[in-house]
């Protein structure tokens, strides 16, 4: 079995203003809008003032712009019809403050948390990619590539997605898809036919390489060009953006959640950077507000497949700044797959993946092939590459084969499999491939789609009754 070392990590640039999430209190009352400022100023606070003393030039706006007030509280109404169980926090009391350049975000922290009417306050560090090499693309002819995307293929090797293809829905025909990131290039050949529109955001030019492979592995179409998405058939594949100075990742989850019904596949290929420990790289939902959108996001119905991000770190030893483990069920769940990335060969192994008892199952986190873009010059719109990598990669595959078993799902028995029925299916070890070495590499199964299908996986996953257990604060 082998290991590599972590590789150089491509990082994204764009322009990025420190701010920091502030989460009142639930039953603080203050204008969700531009007034913030002048109400906190109005009723007396004096904390707003001295903060201001404090930190010249700072503002304050609310956290959520991507969709309105009255849409915030239709979809929380919506989650609470369908999960009688889950608590919703109050979203309307979420905060963003501005500062400048030089002003230290970090003791702006502090100072909001002596604040009795804060709940809780973090620095909202900017996300990026979770893909770890550079590539050079490379135009491509018009030979088809599948005989290249190993990942396809039978178990063990694969996840045997040819297998679910001749099978009823096992294309994801009918299904929904959101990819959340920061830039595609939508009308590449493998591509333009699906149509895909950026429902939310900015997208990042510096980022298209990198979205247009996370597309490509999911949903390429089937036109005899290039590469074969796993769910090549789905009714839909939309992107939302967290990009531009305006918006941030829970701000792009809720917009995706505006445009997903019940069943929808949401994929967040973000990782974000916690300060506190040596820059490790996290799953995104280790902030408070992004744990709280993904948890409404399943309460709905919508699955959420989500990178674990490529910092080799145990995601068992992580707490929040209240001293709660961040990632282990039982203490804070929000019912996403959380997608770990290993080695192309049998055995797999874990690669520079973050990993831990949270990380639900995995896929190939190396020599994935994929079509591909510029990130400057001419836009290329004929690129592949063959190795596209990290959770990046892995979380890709999953979403895929989410789609694929919720297209079967579908098929056969006329409804969709929940958040946690797809969790179960998906992790489920009797119907996926082990790691070379579990004990060690903590990242789950692959998923088998021949064993899930020609068992009774799915039917069983149905008739499992799995209610939402309330989860409390993040950082």
């Amino acid at each position: 079995m082998r290991r590599k070392p972590p590789a150089q990590r491509r990082r994204v640039e764009y322009n990025y203003r420190p701010n920091v999430v502030v989460k009142f209190r639930d039953d603080v009352k203050l204008p969700y809008d531009d007034r913030a400022d002048r109400a906190l100023e109005e009723e007396g606070h004096g904390e707003w003032q001295r903060l201001k003393a404090q930190f010249p030039g700072i503002s304050i706006r609310k956290q959520f712009n991507s969709v309105t007030t009255s849409q915030i509280r239709v979809l929380v109404a919506k989650a609470r019809r369908r999960e009688d169980k889950y608590r919703p926090p109050n979203f309307l009391t979420y905060f963003v403050i501005d500062l400048p350049a030089r002003a230290d975000a970090n003791e702006l922290v502090k100072s909001l948390l002596h604040w009795r009417m804060v709940e809780t306050a973090y620095l909202d560090p900017p996300a990026e990619d979770p893909v770890v090499t550079n590539v050079d693309p490379r135009l491509a002819g018009h030979d088809p590539r599948m005989a290249q995307q190993g990942y396809l293929r039978a178990a063990p090797a694969g996840i045997d997605a040819e297998f679910a293809w001749g099978h009823p829905g096992g294309d994801g025909s009918g299904q929904h898809f959101i990819d959340l990131e920061q830039g595609w290039t939508r009308d590449h050949e493998d591509l333009v036919a699906r149509g895909a529109q950026v429902l939310f955001g900015v997208e990042i030019p510096q980022s298209r390489p990198h979205g247009t492979s996370v597309l490509g592995v999911v949903c390429a179409v089937a036109n005899q060009v290039g590469c074969r998405g796993i769910a090549h058939s789905v009714a839909s594949a939309h992107v939302v953006s967290h990009s531009g100075n305006a918006n941030n990742v829970a701000n792009a989850i809720l917009a995706a959640i505006n445009n997903l019904e019940s069943g929808g596949i949401l994929l967040l290929e973000v990782q974000r950077p916690e300060m506190e420990i040596n820059n490790t790289w996290l799953p995104t939902e280790f902030f408070q507000a992004d744990f709280q959108m993904i948890e409404m996001a399943t309460a709905i119905g919508i699955t959420v497949v989500e990178a674990a991000g490529n910092s080799g770190h145990d995601l068992d030893t992580v707490s929040d700044r209240h001293g709660k483990r961040a990632f282990v069920r039982g203490v804070r769940d929000s019912r996403a797959i959380l997608v770990g990335g290993a080695s192309s060969g049998v055995p797999h192994v874990r690669l520079d993946s973050n990993f831990g008892s949270r990380v639900d199952c995995y896929a190939w986190g190396e020599d994935v092939v994929a079509p591909t873009s510029s990130d400057s010059g001419p836009v290329l719109k004929k690129a592949y590459r063959d190795d596209f990598n990290g959770t990046s990669s892995a979380a890709a595959i999953i979403a895929g084969a989410a789609l694929v078993v919720q297209g079967v799902a579908v098929a056969r028995h006329g409804k969709h499999l929940s958040p946690m029925q797809m969790r179960r299916v998906l992790s489920d070890p009797a119907t996926g491939t082990n790691s070379g070495n579990p004990a060690v590499d903590r990242i789950g199964v692959m998923p088998n789609l021949r064993a899930i299908i020609n068992g009774n996986a799915i039917g069983q996953a149905l008739t499992l009754f799995t209610p939402v257990q309330p989860s409390g604060p993040g950082p």
